[in-house]
């Protein structure tokens, strides 16, 4: 190709498509939501809160922060409770307890609304930290939730500004059912910051998540009624709905997972069903 075609193809692409540090980390990541003041002065403000609800310690997100999980606050909480209460049992015998001392990581967070249910573990002592990509609802978390429990800002680049061996405990509900890239980056990671003997919960889709549709025929979600019928047609499949995220749908096999995620944990159970149509894959870090 010649040098002046080049130089053109350069300028035209660079035009087309300006890589600024703005342009780079807003495709890891969802920034805040800054106003334009005025041209060349954007502003954010901290979040505002809605009143308390009877019996509740902290207030609830608004609709829009809530990732469709409810239709109403009585359903919102009430499914946040139900995998928190998953998420117990399971942990319960792997011998990993939250008490004074420990430390606790919901990958994933969104707007806490599994995490918010661990509020006596953390007030008897526990460390519970959530991260998410999405900074609204980072934002939010740290305005409602904080104290007890703390947040930060990630990006989809496997990398979590935390320390080795930090946490005893580490969850994500529902993102590797999302994952297209960099998964065993992700792995990696998640060991990295995992003290040894310390466990994760990570929930998948598998192929008990299409019996579960065939067993549930008025189940399906509607994102998934043309495709629950054919099951899993590869070790991974990956059914992309819509270009973006949360349209973006992962399916494992089981015996995959075993393999390929032993390279990195001890596996010790993968459990059907356990948050309604998604899979638990239970894991522990090797000690060294």
């Amino acid at each position: 190709m010649p040098d002046f075609f080049k130089k053109k193809l350069k300028s035209f692409v660079r035009r087309a498509v300006p890589l600024n540090p703005h342009t780079l980390l807003s495709a890891l990541h969802a920034p805040q939501k800054l106003a334009e003041e005025r041209p060349g002065k954007l502003t954010w403000k901290r979040p505002a809160l809605a009143p308390l609800l009877s019996g509740q310690s902290f207030p609830l997100p608004p609709s829009t922060l809530r990732m469709g999980y409810g239709d109403d606050d009585a359903d919102y909480l009430a499914i946040g409770q139900r995998t928190a209460t998953t998420l117990r049992k399971l942990l319960a015998p792997t011998g990993v307890t939250l008490g004074a001392g420990t430390r606790a990581l919901d990958w994933g967070c969104a707007s806490g609304r599994v995490l918010r249910n661990f509020e006596p573990e953390a007030r008897a002592g526990c460390e519970f930290w959530g991260v998410d990509q999405d900074s609204p609802h980072v934002d939010w978390c740290k305005e409602a939730l904080s104290p007890p429990f703390k947040f930060g800002t990630c990006t989809a680049y496997p990398h979590l500004p935390i320390e080795d061996n930090h946490f005893n405990f580490i969850y994500a509900i529902s993102v590797f059912t999302h994952l297209v890239h960099l998964m065993d980056g992700w792995l990696l990671e998640l060991r990295r910051i995992l003290a040894p003997g310390g466990v994760g919960i990570f929930t998948v889709h598998d192929e008990h998540t299409f019996e579960f549709f065939r067993d549930n025929p008025g189940h399906p979600p509607q994102w998934m009624q043309e495709h629950y019928k054919e099951g899993i047609t590869g070790d991974l499949d990956i059914h992309i709905l819509r270009p973006d995220w949360g349209h973006t749908l992962t399916f494992f096999k089981s015996d995959y997972l075993r393999k390929d995620w032993g390279n990195y944990f001890e596996v010790v159970d993968i459990v059907p069903r356990a948050e309604v149509f998604q899979t638990a894959v239970i894991v522990r870090k090797r000690a060294r």
